[in-house]
């Protein structure tokens, strides 16, 4: 399946709103127009936009760029919280457009949940009692 592909001024204006409600500190050590235009091209080009993103920053590494942050259940529900009213207050995206980018982001919040508990037990687990054995 294709996704969504939404007009530049949609995902601009969707990713003001989401900046507009997300908590204060939600990206630590960055500028809040940073945030909004790293959001808005990675949108742009997940959505089949061009490929500004990468372009710019290369691969999303979406994990890897999320590492620093605790990624919890609770966030990812908060989160979706917060993008689902981004999209309901944003006219200008069709709401089959809306479904299919809500699952998107609902798909992307878990993967990243489940990034961030793969880190922490790799640095909890024990090590293997047949790595130092011949």
């Amino acid at each position: 399946m294709r996704s969504p592909s939404i007009p530049p001024i949609s995902s601009r204006s969707l990713v003001s709103r989401l900046s507009s409600i997300s908590p204060p500190n939600s990206t630590p050590g960055s500028k809040k127009e940073d945030a909004i235009r790293n959001q808005y091209e990675f949108f742009v080009q997940r959505m089949g936009g061009p490929p500004l993103y990468s372009q710019r920053k290369g691969h999303p590494a979406l994990i890897g760029r999320h590492r620093p942050f605790p990624v919890t259940h609770l966030a990812a529900e908060r989160w979706l919280q917060h993008m689902q009213q981004a999209l309901d207050s944003t006219p200008e995206i069709d709401p089959d457009s809306k479904t299919k980018m809500m699952n998107f982001f609902r798909h992307t919040a878990f993967f990243l949940v489940a990034g961030d508990q793969l880190k922490y037990q790799s640095q909890q687990a024990p090590t293997c009692k047949h790595v130092h054995s011949k």
